[in-house]
């Protein structure tokens, strides 16, 4: 991030999660001086960026189950920025993301401003007090309410950063949050959820699931959903469920367990809405909340909750974690645990801690716990990475796997 503060990236699910990480050792040959401290100042929030909203006394209004469109203009300072899209795969700027702090409602946004490349980003520039550009967003009613004259009031929920566009550093991120009013006009109507082929093999029973669970060890993914009524439920099938990468992981990883609406065994789990996605353990209890609503992030979203082989069904590979081996002066070792990542030199008693901050394709981000500092492992092998003076710079090469 471009000198902003780093112990404040908070944000939501991270898009651009690549395939499983298999258990693997890889030489790294380290080229430059290793995790350096760099200190990575921000500016004091003297300006924000703010988002205009529908006026409050014109609700919007949509079917039960359904969605409706509306715009929202971002008014950012002039000689200011906030970022949209990652243009490289490793960028660690934040994106202004958008979801409902509501219970019972989703947002999502159709299209965002085109803005322009800004060297790793695309980003939206500053017009003073006029509109910078505008989103499309789309509002979801997920709880099948019936239809009343009740108006609700949704919370929408915004986190972005905005930067000097002069000199490049960022303020501090920023939550803001904002409403919408929104009335339910029509009863739901149900229509045929299409089929996918090669799809997920769903267990449809919680008792079953549990069974399969304890047999194989694995965890049990569970989506609670409505797809014949809930709009946001069909845009989950299209964009997550379709993908064959998804029902490899699903199939392979976990005991997908799929509730619909009128399967009494949603009540088993605690849901605002449809679709809930949950990882169960064995033994039922909840575990996490899945929150990837498109193919990517929800890979990277399940990842670390994986367990069993690859083909076969085998679990001998449960507890098995990535490990990279490295060397500089003195041979080492980043490897992957159930908490985390560390590092260890060879003969040293050392071990600094790494959190995964995001994973793409090619790269897995870590962060180190105790400096900040962030490195790039380049997945299939390649120039492994580390983020200095407001740039990722090549420090160690990866060899490929085998």
């Amino acid at each position: 991030m471009n000198n902003a503060t780093q112990s404040s990236m908070k944000s939501f699910p991270r898009s651009g999660a690549g395939g499983p990480l298999k258990p693997a050792a890889m030489q790294l040959i380290w080229i430059c001086a290793l995790l350096a401290t760099t200190a990575l100042p921000a500016q004091s929030r003297k300006k924000a960026a703010d988002f205009r909203f529908p006026t409050p006394a014109a609700p919007l209004v949509l079917q039960s189950g359904g969605s409706v469109d509306f715009t929202v203009d971002a008014i950012i300072p002039a000689n200011n920025h906030i970022y949209l899209k990652h243009a490289n795969e490793i960028s660690l700027n934040i994106l202004t993301e958008f979801r409902s702090a509501s219970p019972g409602w989703a947002v999502a946004v159709e299209t965002a401003p085109d803005g322009k490349r800004y060297k790793d980003d695309f980003i939206l520039a500053g017009r003073g007090a006029q509109s910078a550009g505008t989103y499309k967003l789309k509002l979801y009613e997920t709880k099948g309410r019936a239809p009343a004259p009740r108006v609700h009031t949704v919370k929408v929920e915004i986190k972005t950063q905005m930067c000097n566009s002069k000199t490049n550093i960022c303020y501090r991120p920023a939550t803001i949050i904002k409403q919408v009013r929104a009335r339910v006009n029509e009863k739901k109507t149900r229509t045929a959820v299409p089929k996918h082929r090669g799809g997920v093999a769903w267990v449809q029973s919680y008792d079953k699931a549990l069974s399969k669970a304890r047999a194989s060890g694995r965890n049990i993914f569970v989506v609670i959903t409505a797809p014949e009524w809930c709009g946001y439920c069909k845009v989950l099938e299209r964009k997550v469920f379709a993908k064959s990468a998804v029902a490899k992981r699903l199939n392979q990883k976990f005991v997908p367990l799929q509730l619909l609406d009128t399967n009494r065994d949603r009540n088993k789990f605690r849901f605002d809405g449809y679709p809930t996605m949950l990882i169960a353990g064995a033994n039922g209890k909840k575990v996490a909340e899945v929150h990837g609503r498109e193919e990517n992030s929800f890979l990277a979203a399940i990842k670390n909750y994986e367990k069993g082989g690859e083909d076969s069904g085998d679990d001998a590979n449960d507890d098995a974690q990535a490990s990279y081996d490295f060397s500089i002066q003195v041979k080492g070792e980043f490897k992957q645990t159930k908490s985390g990542w560390e590092r260890r030199t060879a003969g040293g008693t050392k071990v600094e801690k790494f959190s995964e901050h995001r994973r793409s394709k090619s790269y897995i981000i870590l962060k180190n716990k105790t400096t900040g500092q962030y490195i790039a492992l380049p997945i299939k092998g390649g120039k492994g990475l580390i983020y200095r003076n407001s740039a990722w710079e090549h420090a160690f090469d990866v060899a490929k796997p085998e």
